[in-house]
């Protein structure tokens, strides 16, 4: 695929989607996700590219007509929509299942044929309800069933470096980079554990965490919608345990409606995120 575009436009791009794949970046000087040099454009494939600038180039006839398509799973069924988010799943070379699947509320939403250590998933996960735990799910030749996988390793889009944490629906970012290795030389391990309780609450929420370490710290609470509902903490945190409450209102001080909220935290360059319900 990288015959296909002009230099230029590769340095402009941040993503380059087909029906099929995707390669992706973070930003215009992290380097690219999925396979640059060996996605192949086919025929009446449909391609868009996300640009900073805009572009006017001419496509002249391939040098031969090649038909690519990627091998279909089998053992999982899932609604197949418009448009997807790419996932980009990392696995233990001495643990590579022959497909994989992404999982929300039970429901898959995607799955792919295993061929190589990476693997991306085109996941639709771009209507689903926000803060969902996502969840992935291997297929092994000769099992009788799936294995549900729900610990695994998050690339931090800042530093590009694998940490522990989940993901959940509507995570800001162009793709999610995932990672089933055991071993990590560059895995960094959360900064703190968020804890909410309880949960669902009513009509006051406590989010606790730890510090080993002085952090700056910054604590926002978010509506299903993504909307940011109040700020909570934004400063600089001695180490300590901490109870921060949230007595259920936004910035204005009004209470808000029940519903599914996420508690996201940005510690020390990492997000971690957590989600209440609050019933009234």
């Amino acid at each position: 695929m990288r015959s296909a575009f002009p230099e230029e436009i590769l340095a402009d791009a941040l993503y380059i989607k087909t029906m099929n794949w995707a390669v992706s970046r973070n930003s215009f000087t992290k380097p690219w996700s999925g396979d640059l040099d060996n996605s192949i454009i086919s025929y009446a494939d449909c391609v868009v590219i996300y640009s900073r600038n805009c572009h006017t180039f001419p496509w002249g006839e391939a040098s031969e007509n090649i038909l690519q398509t990627r091998p279909i799973a089998e053992h999982f069924t899932f609604n197949d929509d418009i448009d997807y988010l790419p996932v980009y799943v990392e696995f233990d070379e001495e643990d590579i299942p022959q497909e994989v699947a992404i999982y929300v509320n039970d429901e898959c939403r995607g799955a792919q044929v295993v061929e190589d250590s990476l693997c991306q998933i085109c996941a639709h996960i771009l209507e689903e309800e926000l803060g969902l735990d996502i969840e992935f799910a291997f297929w092994y030749e000769g099992r009788s069933r799936e294995e549900r996988k729900s610990d695994y390793l998050i690339e931090n889009t800042e530093t590009g470096e694998y940490e522990s944490g989940s993901l959940v629906t509507g995570t800001p970012g162009i793709h999610y980079k995932v990672s089933f290795k055991d071993k990590q030389d560059d895995c960094i391990p959360a900064a703190t554990e968020l804890q909410c309780y309880p949960n669902p609450f009513n009509p006051e929420l406590t989010i606790s965490f730890d510090l080993q370490e002085q952090k700056e710290v910054k604590l926002d609470i978010y509506n299903i919608k993504g909307q940011k509902v109040k700020s909570l903490v934004n400063e600089t945190y001695r180490p300590e345990n901490y109870n921060i409450i949230w007595k259920g209102d936004n910035v204005m001080g009004q209470k808000v409606s029940s519903g599914i909220y996420l508690i996201r935290m940005a510690i020390d360059g990492q997000l971690i995120i957590s989600k209440a319900v609050l019933m009234k």
